[in-house]
């Protein structure tokens, strides 16, 4: 079985291989808030529909306050999980 490789690429190039945002940075002292950006980023927690998969399980997610961790708080939460944040 041939072993697999991936093709050498540098960091410059991958850093204009995607779409950017069209905004500008929005840089903020720490912790930032989400409702000072522009657009104000969406965290789904009106546009995640959940389908009650996690029904009857436990998450713990930490760093539920803000970026990835809100968004995995909130994602849990509508598929009937019970959510403790810390």
């Amino acid at each position: 079985m041939a072993a697999l490789t991936a093709p050498c690429v540098r960091q410059s190039q991958t850093r204009s291989q995607y779409p950017r945002p069209s905004f500008s940075r929005q840089p903020q002292s720490v912790p930032s808030v989400a409702a000072k950006m522009d657009p104000v980023p969406d965290h789904g927690e009106y546009t995640h529909q959940g389908s009650s998969k996690l029904k009857d399980c436990k998450a713990l997610v930490t760093g539920g306050a803000s970026g990835t961790g809100c968004a995995a708080a909130i994602a849990f939460a509508p598929e009937c999980a019970e959510v403790a944040d810390s």
